[in-house]
C-alpha cells in the first residue's frame, strides 16, 4: 500500500535546493519521516545525495547507508528516494534511479520515487506539490501552501544554495553539513 505523504516545508525546500544548485546535473536523495498521524506519514527531512556519482557506485552506497545511519539514530527511517535529471523531458528514473528505489524497496516495500520537475515550479502551478511528480498512487501533499512561493524566492536570491551540500560536495569539504543543511530549517520565514 502506497502512503500518504506530507512534506514538510524542510524537506521540500531541500529537494528543490538541491535541484536549483545543479540544474545541468542528475542529483538525487531520499526523503525521511518519523511519524504516521491517521495514515499520513509526516516526512520531516530530504538527506540529498550525489550530484556527481549518480551511478551506482560505492559512493552512492556509502551515501545511502550514512543518510539510513542518520536516520536510525535521529528515530527516522527513509520513505521516499527523489531524483532530478539535467533534461526536462526525462520522465522516468533510468536503470540506475530504479535500482536504487529496488535496494530501498527491499527494507521498505512502501518506499515512493519522486521525479523533480524545477521547471514546473511557478506561482502559477496548479499542481498540489507543484515540480513533484509521483506514482499517481501515492498521495503527497505539503503541510504548508505556501512552500513553493517560499522555494521561488529562495532560489531567485541564490543566497540558499551557496550554501546548501549534499554528500558529493561534503567529499569535498568535510565541514560542510550535508545532513542537516541548517538553511532549509528557513528560520526566518514565518510563512
Amino acid at each position: 500500500m502506497v502512503p500518504k505523504l506530507v512534506l514538510s516545508h524542510r524537506a521540500y525546500l531541500s529537494i528543490l535546493l538541491h535541484t536549483a544548485k545543479y540544474p545541468h546535473q542528475t542529483v538525487n536523495g531520499v526523503l525521511l519521516a518519523s511519524s504516521t498521524t491517521g495514515g499520513e506519514v509526516i516526512v520531516e527531512r530530504a538527506v540529498p545525495l550525489l550530484h556527481h556519482w549518480t551511478s551506482l557506485s560505492p559512493m552512492m552506497e556509502i551515501g545511502i547507508e550514512l543518510a539510513s545511519t542518520y536516520a536510525a539514530d535521529a528515530g527516522l527511517s527513509i520513505v521516499a528516494y527523489y531524483q532530478a535529471n539535467p533534461t526536462i523531458h526525462t520522465h522516468g528514473f533510468g536503470p540506475v534511479g530504479d535500482r536504487i528505489l529496488t535496494k530501498l524497496r527491499q527494507t521498505a516495500p512502501d518506499t515512493v520515487g519522486f521525479l523533480v520537475h524545477l521547471d514546473e515550479l511557478s506561482s502559477k502551478s496548479s499542481a498540489e506539490v507543484p515540480a513533484l511528480i509521483t506514482n499517481p498512487a501515492a498521495h503527497v501533499t505539503l503541510n504548508n501552501k505556501r512552500s513553493p512561493i517560499r522555494a521561488l524566492e529562495l532560489i531567485a536570491s541564490g543566497l540558499q544554495s551557496a550554501s546548501f551540500a549534499d554528500f558529493d560536495d561534503h567529499l569535498e569539504n568535510v565541514q560542510l553539513d550535508w545532513l542537516n543543511n541548517p538553511e532549509c530549517a528557513d528560520q526566518d520565514w514565518s510563512g
